[in-house]
């Protein structure tokens, strides 16, 4: 929908601020899941060749499951990768 805004050439800000946040809710529910699960221990952030330059950057760090909540490296906000 904010891609068809975009080449409307109308504000597609606000509808990639939606599917920001629910991109970022589904991801809190994993990693909720993947802490109480005691299983999972940590999030490895792994980047494509057509990625965006944003997630390009997190391209191989690690974070701990309780890091991830709190930082919330993904979904990136700034993300431009169209899918």
């Amino acid at each position: 929908m904010a891609d068809f805004l975009k080449k409307e050439s109308k504000n597609d800000g606000d509808m990639r601020k939606i599917g920001y946040k629910m991109r970022l809710k589904a991801q809190d529910n994993s990693f909720d899941s993947y802490l109480k699960s005691d299983v999972v221990k940590g999030v490895e952030v792994l980047s494509t060749h057509d990625s965006c330059d944003s997630c390009k950057n997190l391209n191989g760090k690690v974070f701990t499951i309780a890091d991830a909540i709190s930082i919330k490296p993904i979904p990136v906000e700034q993300c431009t990768h169209k899918y």
